[in-house]
């Protein structure tokens, strides 16, 4: 049974995120179209909540969190073509700063994590945008999208390592391997274990400290 159709302004590129934007129980979402537009789509019936304009960013990649602690969940964008922007639940661009590129973004209560295209991780400051910190040391490694694990910044490379930064200050903590194959996806939390599926297959669990 199909609930309700929605039209948007040019095909979506990624997952959308889930999202509470309005007072209904039912949950929302916000794709992010090819273009770079921002769509906020009602769960209950279909209708757009607010719109951002792509102004021609680019593809890109979403997270989802309360970044100006007024309890609805915000929204941030990392675009291909340069540039990562974070939008409110009510549709208010809240800050844009560069970037280069990004495969994607991950949160806490302090920062927005994300790797540039060229391997630069990043913490930009969740309510202002400004840069807390960058770490070179994984340029060129073919970098996934980062989780954050405790205290530290998890991310996953092309070559199957798995780098552990500080989520203070960026600086290289530890470094695990797999089965020598790209790492293929976000690594995920399951309860205290850190779980990372490679290209070849493999499923890893590890602990962090």
């Amino acid at each position: 049974v199909v609930l309700w159709e929605v039209r948007l302004p040019s095909p979506i590129d990624d997952t959308p995120v889930p999202a509470a934007l309005d007072a209904d129980d039912a949950p929302d979402i916000v794709p992010v179209c090819e273009d770079g537009t921002l769509d906020a789509v009602s769960g209950r019936n279909g209708e757009v909540l607010w719109e951002v304009a792509g102004e021609n960013r680019g593809p890109g990649r979403l997270a989802s969190a309360d970044l100006d602690f007024d309890g609805v969940l915000d929204v941030v964008a990392c675009f291909e073509n340069g540039g990562i922007m974070a939008v409110s639940g009510r549709g208010a661009v809240l800050w844009t700063k560069p970037a280069v590129g990004a495969t994607g973004v991950q949160g806490d209560r302090d920062f927005v994590f994300g790797a540039e295209a060229d391997g630069t991780v990043v913490a930009w400051r969740r309510t202002d945008g400004e840069r807390a910190w960058t770490q070179e040391l994984l340029r060129h490694r073919n970098l996934g999208t980062p989780l954050v694990a405790g205290r530290s910044v998890v991310v996953g490379d092309g070559n199957g390592l798995l780098h552990f930064l500080s989520r203070e200050d960026g600086s290289h903590v530890a470094r695990v391997s797999t089965d020598g194959s790209a790492v293929a996806s976000v690594p995920v939390l399951a309860g205290n274990t850190l779980v990372v599926v490679t290209r070849n297959g493999g499923v890893f669990g590890f602990r962090p400290e």
